[in-house]
């Protein structure tokens, strides 16, 4: 199992992709990337409404908390949906891929399909719908949060411990999630990053202590909070809509949710097995919890490095 978790993490970070995301609303365009991976100049875009095109306004430049860079500009279209191109992804790292959404669409481009055709137009609907499934994706695909929610899992020893930890992760990251969404606190994702991958580290470590339920609670909660401020990192790049705030941030935590019970769902029942074998208290929980330590510390000295 250490071999393949090892493995996993050298995967996940060596060949991680690029990463950048637009917003466009009726009036203006918003680009964000991480400060290693932008453009060196205002990025080559394409805007036009059935082959006629949009007028852009100057671009403007900013930092991002302190590790990205925004770039925006005024947006004038005729009335229609907006083909958008981002041919600025050619220029970029090899795999970048660019997350765009306008009104009740969202689209991932990349330099070999990097042409979308987006509505501006979204109702209450489409913004419950669209968050909801960003969450479930955000959730499901960070490898960093599902090797945390292992952690927890692998330590508890029974049924009732498992829905005691996994309920103190959600109100915790749900609490940090609000927050740092809303603006009323915001982490450097350069320090978050390093503070998720050691997470993972010091919850597996816990598995090979004797420690006490109400332990395990206090330990849990407040790297949960540490999480929080991660699954935030999306909704605060992408923005939440100005009309539609609270259901958007509603939607994005309920789709974590959801998300986070498909896998509670899948590994607990596998674990309720495992504990009843002969020897895996004994001799697998600690290997696989020093296998997962491992792999949060390389994820941490990779993100700090």
């Amino acid at each position: 199992m250490i071999p393949m978790l090892l493995a996993l993490s050298t995967a996940a970070h060596a060949h991680a992709p690029g990463l950048s995301y637009g917003t466009l609303t009726h009036d203006d365009i918003h680009l964000v990337f991480a400060a290693s991976d932008a453009p060196e100049g205002a990025p080559d875009l394409g805007l036009s409404v059935d082959e006629a095109p949009c007028t852009l306004g100057p671009w403007h430049t900013e930092a991002v908390a302190g590790d990205g860079v925004a770039w925006t500009a005024s947006v004038a279209c005729p009335p229609g949906a907006r083909t958008y191109s981002a041919r600025f992804t050619a220029d970029l790292s090899p795999g970048h891929r660019h997350v765009v959404q306008a009104g009740g669409a969202t689209a991932m481009l990349h330099a070999g399909a990097d042409t979308t055709t987006l509505d501006v137009r979204e109702g209450v609907l489409g913004v419950l719908t669209r968050f909801a499934r960003l969450g479930i994706e955000h959730i499901v695909t960070g490898y960093d949060h599902l090797l945390f929610l292992v952690a927890l899992l692998l330590g508890a020893r029974r049924l009732k411990d498992m829905l005691a930890v996994v309920s103190g992760f959600t109100v915790a990251h749900s609490i940090t999630l609000a927050a740092s969404a809303l603006g009323w606190a915001t982490i450097p994702g350069a320090v978050i990053e390093p503070l998720i991958a050691l997470s993972i580290a010091l919850a597996a470590l816990e598995n090979l202590t004797d420690a006490s339920l109400r332990r395990r609670l206090a330990l849990t909660f407040g790297l949960g909070l540490v999480h929080g401020f991660g699954l935030a990192g999306m909704l605060t790049e992408l923005g939440l809509p100005p009309g539609a705030r609270a259901e958007a941030l509603l939607a994005f935590n309920g789709g974590v949710e959801i998300g986070q019970l498909a896998v509670v769902l899948a590994v607990m029942p596998v674990l309720t097995w495992l504990h009843r074998t002969e020897g895996w208290r004994a001799r697998w929980v600690p290997a696989a919890s020093v296998g997962l330590a491992a792999v949060g510390v390389i994820w941490f000295a990779a993100r700090v490095i």
